[in-house]
């Protein structure tokens, strides 16, 4: 309750008493005010922490899963295989925080005598599902005979330059990506539509 002057005081002297208590009540408020400023970065501080701990944790999970996969799938750093001859694998892996989900990039080079093929998939480690899948094959000659691109259920099938189409459940779709590839042959356009593709789910 704020004071009155008493009848007789010094005004001046009752102003100065008003000013001293709201300057208290002002200093009061703006202690309050720090300690809330300091307590809340206090929060977001450890929350950062935590959120830091937590998503190291699920990556190191995601690393140790993946290399077991890889392995269990039969992949070596290098193998031989009738079918596809001498092979040189690899993988990356990736936890995506946006999708909560642990992602593996299978990349497979394999040669048999003067052909070659390249293979590429990107799969979920835990449920085993795949996500997009890249292969093709070079004859002797550098010739490309043969490729198969998915991407997704629906987003993008292609076999050997033709799309699946879904109304005529047909595979009888010129793909634009199979063009642009054959006009410039050092240059896969189909294989950077996969890896524009696969990119989100080995980054976010």
């Amino acid at each position: 309750m704020e004071k009155k002057p008493r009848l007789g005081s010094d005004p001046l002297e009752w102003i100065r008493d008003i000013r001293k208590e709201k300057e208290g009540v002002y200093l009061c408020c703006r202690v309050i005010h720090m300690k809330s400023l300091f307590l809340l970065f206090l929060s977001f501080v450890f929350a950062c922490s935590a959120f830091a701990q937590s998503t190291l944790a699920l990556q190191e999970k995601c690393s140790k899963a993946a290399k077991e996969a890889f392995n269990e799938a039969g992949y070596r750093p290098t193998s031989t295989a009738e079918t596809l001859g001498s092979c040189f694998w690899s993988y990356e892996c990736h936890y995506n925080r946006k999708l909560d989900k642990c992602f593996i990039l299978v990349n497979g080079t394999c040669a048999k005598k003067s052909e070659s093929s390249h293979i590429c998939h990107l799969a979920d480690v835990f449920e085993g599902k795949y996500y997009a899948n890249y292969q093709c094959q070079y004859s002797e000659k550098g010739v490309l005979e043969g490729r198969f691109c998915s991407l997704g259920d629906t987003e993008f099938n292609m076999v050997n330059g033709f799309e699946f189409n879904k109304e005529t459940k047909k595979w009888d779709i010129i793909s634009e990506a199979y063009i642009n590839s054959l006009k410039n042959p050092f240059r896969d356009a189909v294989r950077e539509k996969f890896d524009k593709w696969v990119k989100p789910y080995m980054e976010e």
